[in-house]
């Protein structure tokens, strides 16, 4: 992971080939908005981080096929909040597809923004698939130009 995602034991230089000097940028790299992000257990997230109003998609595996699940939020600020006994979600094979759909939170204010985490449990096998995502600020609407102050 660090290696393919954080150029990590990575020099950037080919084997045996002469370093160069590199290239002055105008603009420094975008950092990853999910960098600080655990990574998940037995699922998978998609998008990893976004503002409120991001839809992420999850695959969670390693259920007992069509077990009843639980489910639960951590928030940021480390409350939890979640299903008190496990629910019936139909037939499957032992995996889950879910929405997560943040925009429900956009009445939290600035307490929404952070890392989060949705962890599914299966009633029999007591597997725990675990996401983490991050919920980032909004982002600042552009200023509005001033209008008829040309040349005054």
């Amino acid at each position: 992971y660090g290696w393919r995602y954080k150029n990590e034991g990575c020099s950037g230089q080919v084997p045996g080939a002469t370093p160069t000097a590199a290239a002055p940028t105008a603009t420094p790299a975008p950092v990853a908005c999910d960098r600080d992000v655990p990574p998940a257990k037995d699922a998978t997230i998609n998008p990893r981080c976004g503002p409120v109003g991001t839809v992420f998609t999850i695959h969670a595996v390693g259920f007992t096929p069509n077990e009843k699940i639980s489910f639960w939020l951590t928030l940021p600020s480390g409350e939890v909040f979640g299903s008190p006994n496990p629910l019936d979600i139909g037939s499957h094979n032992g995996t889950i597809d879910d929405v997560f759909d943040s925009d429900f939170l956009d009445g939290l204010g600035d307490f929404v923004n952070g890392i989060w985490a949705i962890t599914y449990q299966g009633e029999q096998s007591g597997n725990q698939s675990i996401v983490w995502f991050k919920i980032l600020p909004k982002a600042a609407p552009p200023p509005t130009p001033l209008r008829g102050t040309r040349g005054r």
